[in-house]
């Protein structure tokens, strides 16, 4: 037994061992105590070598020589045991189990292939239950979709109905509606020849020209709009235009909303809430502005004043008039009117290269 009298002592002792290559956690403070084990090495850890602090040695109160006795005597005891003991234990044991496991196996006669093949067929089985499955779950998805797609058509034949509807409605309004302007015209002024063929194809269905989309935008707006004759002939030469429903919609969308809008101030910043995105532009590029023959295919003379229309609505894009128009036209303020100089071809634009 090694007894420190002083913390010199202490020290002394704690440079020793680490001198002789103990990690400096195997020393020992100022009124601890610690228990070495036999065959201590360098390499044991510090828990092997049990230690007790002056503050451990207070719990052991008020007998502490006894106390300690007994602490010193079971880490003695378990620091002396084998360090292989244990092990050498758990392999007695696993060697008993396998022994009796052995034993047990063939008393019962197991047939370990039997076994196997019985397992392999079981697997087999489950393999082709699962194939089953699979196959069923395919065709659950399948039967899904189906079911989803055709909710889908339902609800898209569902709503084209309901816009059909609508489109049937508007249109009877829109016959009422010339109709009574028809009569009214009739009863206060008489209409000319092509005005009434204009408001007939229109009303009994038919699909006017651009002609007569300017007839009968003069017949049921006329102190809102004027027409100039270049609009008559541009629109004249593009008879052949296959949409002139659509043509006249725009037209009398320009002389109500637009119209409206224009009076009202709001200028042609609202005129895409009118028209849509792509059947209104209020000017052409500034290649096309700053372009002479451009701009003088798109000048026109209104009782001596000239007005230069970059305003315009569209329908197509083509080169021909079968399947795309322009309508070229500008807003007289003063006189709270729209006066249109172009209903017809696409007007020059350097583009085309021509």
């Amino acid at each position: 037994m090694l007894h420190c009298v002083d913390e010199a002592a202490v020290r002394a002792f704690s440079r020793a061992l680490q001198h002789a290559g103990f990690a400096f956690e195997l020393a020992v403070g100022g009124g601890a105590i610690r228990l070495y084990l036999p065959d201590i090495d360098p390499s044991d850890p510090p828990h092997r070598h049990r230690f007790w602090t002056r503050a451990g040695l207070d719990a052991f109160a008020p007998d502490v020589v006894t106390g300690l006795a007994g602490a010193i005597a079971e880490a003695a005891v378990r620091g002396t045991i084998p360090r292989s003991f244990f092990r050498a234990i758990e392999r007695f044991d696993r060697a008993a189990l396998e022994r009796r496991t052995d034993v047990l196996l063939e008393a019962i006669g197991v047939d370990l292939e039997q076994e196997r093949a019985q397992g392999a067929e079981l697997r087999a089985q489950l393999a082709e239950t699962r194939r089953e499955v699979a196959a069923l779950q395919a065709d659950l998805d399948a039967s899904l979709r189906l079911m989803e797609e055709e909710a889908d058509r339902r609800d898209d034949r569902e709503q084209r109905l309901v816009e059909a509807k609508a489109r049937a409605h508007d249109a009877e309004q829109q016959v009422a509606a010339l109709r009574s302007a028809v009569e009214a015209r009739s009863r206060g002024r008489g209409l000319s020849p092509p005005q009434r063929e204009a408001l007939a194809a229109d009303v009994e269905g038919g699909d006017p020209t651009p002609e007569q989309c300017l007839e009968v935008l003069m017949c049921l707006y006329g102190e809102r709009v004027a027409i100039l004759e270049s609009a008559r002939d541009s629109a004249r030469r593009a008879e052949g235009f296959k949409h002139g429903e659509r043509l006249l919609d725009l037209l009398v969308r320009l002389a109500t909303d637009y119209w409206r809008r224009m009076v009202d101030g709001g200028g042609d910043a609202q005129a895409k809430e009118v028209f849509g995105d792509r059947a209104f532009a209020a000017k052409e590029s500034r290649t096309a502005m700053d372009n002479d023959r451009a701009r003088r295919e798109r000048t026109f003379v209104h009782r001596g004043e000239r007005h230069v229309m970059w305003r315009h609505l569209r329908i197509g894009a083509s080169d021909t008039t079968e399947d795309s128009i322009r309508v070229h036209f500008d807003w007289l303020a003063d006189e709270r009117q729209i006066l249109i100089g172009h209903c017809g071809e696409h007007l020059y634009l350097p583009s085309f290269g021509m």
